[in-house]
């Protein structure tokens, strides 16, 4: 991909827009914060949000010679979309709007991918200018995040009252976030540090401190795979420059990680564990009540209709009774990511091929006024947008680790360096939190920087002719 003679203007202020793209993002996300807070429409930030990508999209399809990919992406989503239009008039459309809207959140990720490799090769300080995007992006978080607790409106990450969230709307979406933006500042604190040690203390101990206070299990799991893949990533890759650097990252990872007894993921794991005690003690003294007055079969209908009502008022006891089992357990009942996929897999057992192959419409995840939509991304592409939909999705991500993986290991000490490893860890933690949660690929808060992390990785990686050529050498002494 490379830049048209014919749009200088474009390129002249490529630079600066990728920057502000970065910046606008956590303030973008602090409209909507508060638009949820008054109890206002989010159509305004929805509306900006969607504009921005538009435009983003239109200026890389204007300064790229190689428009045929740009025409071809835009012929596989019109006609995927098409075809789940088809799929959900043929069992009924009654929200085409909100619809379609979820179906623009999913594509804005590879777009924002696209895009972004779009300008990285027609400009060479574009990948500068990214850097300092994604740096200003983070501090921006960090000083929301302390802004809100200051006050007093921290929402918090959980409804008891645990975890420090700041003005953002989801906790797992911020996880995801943070969990990509921390190797990437300490990866420039590293960088820029020129082997003095506080910038990296400092950069890592905010990282960590955001992800700890945060309180999502990923949160401390990208602790712990943050400050292991930097240790032996940076001894790796120069153990006599980097070595200091890496015992700082991991030293500091250890001791959020040591403090975990302290975290609200332990206050919050053991209230759920009371209230679950508690919940058990009822479901079973309903259980043998009705047992002793109307025997087995009410009894589990008294306990199905208390603890999964909207289930069984959907699919009927028989159906729910079969796809537990007959459990008796209340964590297996109430379980809410459980309820929501059993939800989600019962809806496309009923359902047509067509909807089978290319989706289920979103409002058919509201029943009685419960939110049934599922809890990681996968699951949530393949019910909304079938096996067609979730073949193309791991498509597109099989093709980038394949690729990344060969370009990697074809020329390994040359191609492996500090930008490489920082890359790598950010798309591991995105890419795992897509897998566990519904905060990434559906959130295009959160797939704008997995988007960024896989156009830069690829970048990188993946030679190109393009009208700025940069050499591998030139690119690792890139100062962001």
């Amino acid at each position: 991909m490379s830049i048209q003679t014919d749009h200088p203007c474009i390129k002249k202020w490529l630079p600066t827009m990728v920057f502000l793209l970065c910046v606008i993002q956590p303030l973008m996300d602090v409209a909507s914060f508060f638009l949820v807070r008054q109890e206002l429409s989010t159509w305004p930030t929805m509306l900006l949000r969607t504009t921005v990508l538009l435009f983003t999209v239109l200026c890389g399809f204007l300064i790229t010679r190689r428009r045929g990919i740009y025409i071809s992406v835009f012929l596989v989503l019109g006609g995927f979309t098409l075809l789940h239009c088809l799929a959900c008039i043929q069992v009924g459309y009654s929200q085409i709007v909100e619809d379609l809207g979820n179906l623009l959140r999913i594509f804005s990720f590879p777009l924002t991918a696209l895009v972004f490799l779009t300008f990285l090769r027609a400009d060479r300080q574009v990948y500068p200018a990214v850097c300092r995007g994604l740096g200003w992006s983070f501090g921006l978080i960090v000083w929301i995040v302390l802004l809100s607790v200051v006050t007093g409106t921290d929402p918090h990450t959980y409804d008891s009252g645990n975890g420090i969230c700041g003005w953002f709307f989801s906790g797992n979406s911020q996880s995801a976030i943070l969990s990509m933006l921390s190797p990437i500042v300490i990866w420039q604190g590293i960088q820029k540090s020129e082997r003095r040690l506080l910038p990296v203390l400092l950069l890592a101990g905010a990282s960590f401190a955001l992800l700890f206070l945060l309180g999502t299990r990923l949160a401390y799991a990208a602790i712990a795979a943050i400050g292991i893949c930097f240790f032996l990533g940076l001894l790796l890759l120069d153990h006599r420059r980097y070595a200091r650097q890496g015992c700082v990252v991991l030293a500091t990872a250890i001791l959020f990680l040591a403090a975990y007894p302290l975290s609200p993921m332990v206050s919050q794991q053991a209230r759920h564990a009371g209230i679950v005690q508690e919940r058990q003690a009822i479901l079973e003294e309903l259980y043998a009540q009705n047992l002793d007055a109307q025997g087995e079969d009410a009894a589990y209908q008294a306990v199905y209709e208390e603890f999964a009502p909207e289930l069984i008022h959907r699919f009927g006891t028989a159906t729910i009774r079969r796809a537990y089992q007959d459990s008796l357990d209340y964590a297996t009942l109430s379980g809410v990511r459980q309820q929501k996929l059993l939800f989600g897999n019962l809806l496309m057992a009923q359902s047509p091929l067509m909807t089978r192959l290319f989706g289920l419409e979103l409002s058919q995840f509201t029943f009685q006024g419960a939110n049934f939509d599922v809890e990681n991304d996968l699951h949530g592409i393949y019910f909304l947008c079938g096996w067609v939909g979730l073949a193309l999705m791991l498509l597109f991500f099989g093709l980038f680790m394949l690729t990344m993986l060969w370009q990697l290991l074809r020329k390994f000490r040359e191609q492996f360096t500090l930008p490489v490893l920082a890359l790598a860890v950010a798309f591991c933690c995105g890419f795992v939190h897509a897998v566990f949660t519904a905060g990434v690929l559906r959130r295009n808060n959160a797939s704008f920087y997995l988007g960024i992390v896989m156009a830069m990785a690829w970048y990188l990686l993946v030679p190109s002719q393009t009208i700025d050529p940069c050499s591998s050498q030139e690119r690792k002494d890139l100062q962001p």
